[in-house]
């Protein structure tokens, strides 16, 4: 996930000494609200832009004051007790990063991990849809004078900052719905012309990419994630590894788990669409291939995989010389079993780059993988003729023999990556009445040891 992150005001450091600790006054915090409800039902007053600009300053101060001194990374614990209180409770959590310590104040549970504050949910509000009524006189004073946008861009940023804040503690808390719904609404007031600046779509592939988290707990929350993922896409969003689209498969995929019949096959074909487009784009993307592999799997009806080997085909086609278009091709054929055109594209990609790790490591694994598939062909077999054993195990020797060049190449240009010693060396082992085998298994043996 693309974490916004916000600078910390180094103000925040001149708190009030211990004796003044911040107090968050509901009945107080109320008054004031009423007070700005009475204002908007005066004739005189409704009808002023500045009224509705003090009252979008009023909720904004609503909103803000249950965590209003929390800052994270950094705040340390010390300053907590000054910030905020005594706690009314503590405990010990589970968030995103591990096991915390919990406190927990009248509005706002706070985690703290090596006496820093790392995350906080808030628990009550001051009042019901604050936020709605923040819009609303937003909106109204803009209405009453365009030129109130300027006296309001300063509110405007603070609360787009502080919903960013709600998405990035809510997800460290692993609260995802709520981090999902203050990114959303940052967005959303990004997108009022009294904040005056460009939008930020990633806060959508934010709360789209954790609505898909909640779903599998929560699989309403699928629905939604399909929504703002669109939204993300729609507004510009993009990212080098296509995941707005891995991501939107999820949510329609989810969607269509929870549906029946003519709806459950026009959400497996929305899900479908969304891989389409993404391989497109993204055709060397690994989780999208995945995912479209598995959906032939799961779901027959909406096609075979041939369609994906045809699509990443098409795509080499137009860029012969691309190496992550031939390794594309060889990991969809590799997922499904054809170790053959695996190694023939691989074999490609690895002329293409022949230093490239990647490129060598995975030929070296498609051979590995052909000789296990062997292998297990052969266990599965009743063999009535040693002749025919020892052919079908000399072809599964052949394979694991492919394997050893490839991997001892990718060795040398990384000596410092384990997985390849240990393939190198269960492999040599496999092999180690062959010639010069055993001395490559004591050799790789030895250094995986050190490892």
């Amino acid at each position: 996930m693309k974490k916004i992150f916000l600078m910390a005001v180094a103000a925040m450091l001149l708190a009030a000494p211990a004796t003044q600790a911040q107090k968050i006054n509901g009945e107080e915090l109320n008054a004031t609200l009423a007070k700005s409800d009475a204002e908007i039902q005066d004739v005189k007053k409704n009808g002023k832009s500045a009224t509705w600009v003090k009252r979008a300053q009023t909720i904004y101060g609503a909103i803000s004051a249950p965590t209003k001194g929390l800052y994270t990374p950094g705040m340390v614990e010390t300053l907590l007790k000054p910030t905020m209180g005594d706690p009314a409770g503590q405990g010990e959590a589970a968030i995103r990063t591990g096991a915390a310590q919990a406190y927990n104040y009248a509005w706002v549970d706070v985690y703290l991990q090596g006496g820093q504050v790392v995350a906080w949910t808030q628990t009550r509000e001051v009042r019901p849809n604050l936020y709605e009524e923040f819009v609303a006189a937003v909106n109204k004073a803009q209405e009453l004078d365009p030129k109130a946008a300027a006296k309001l861009k300063g509110v405007m940023g603070d609360i787009v900052n502080f919903y960013k804040q709600e998405g990035n503690v809510n997800y460290d808390a692993a609260q995802y719905r709520k981090a999902a719904d203050g990114y959303i609404k940052a967005y959303s007031l990004m997108e009022n012309p009294a904040y005056g600046a460009a939008t930020d779509p990633a806060l959508l592939y934010n709360a789209g990419y954790l609505l898909v988290v909640d779903g599998n707990t929560n699989p309403e929350s699928f629905v939604l994630a399909e929504q703002v993922l669109r939204k993300a896409l729609e507004n510009g969003y993009s990212d080098e590894q296509g995941g707005a689209f891995y991501y939107l498969f999820h949510s329609c995929y989810g969607q269509a788990q929870q549906a029946e019949g003519e709806a459950k096959a026009a959400l497996l074909q929305k899900a479908k669409a969304a891989l389409t487009e993404g391989i497109e784009k993204y055709p060397t993307n690994e989780n999208i291939i995945s995912s479209f592999l598995g959906l032939y799997m799961s779901e027959p009806s909406v096609g075979d995989a041939s369609e994906l080997i045809g699509m990443i085909e098409s795509a080499v086609a137009r860029d012969p010389q691309s190496v992550e278009m031939w390794s594309s091709l060889a990991l969809a054929n590799y997922q499904m079993k054809n170790f053959e055109a695996a190694i023939a594209a691989g074999q490609k990609a690895a002329e293409l780059a022949p230093d490239s790790f990647d490129s060598n490591y995975r030929q070296g694994i498609f051979f590995a993988a052909q000789g296990d598939w062997l292998l297990e062909e052969i266990n599965k077999r009743n063999y009535t003729r040693q002749s025919d054993y020892d052919a079908d195990l000399a072809l599964s020797n052949n394979a694991y023999r492919g394997a050893v060049p490839w991997l001892e190449k990718a060795f040398e240009i990384d000596p410092t990556n384990r997985s390849v010693v240990e393939t190198l060396k269960v492999i040599c082992f496999r092999l180690r009445d062959e010639e010069g085998m055993m001395d490559k298994y004591n050799k790789y043996n030895t250094l995986l040891k050190q490892m």
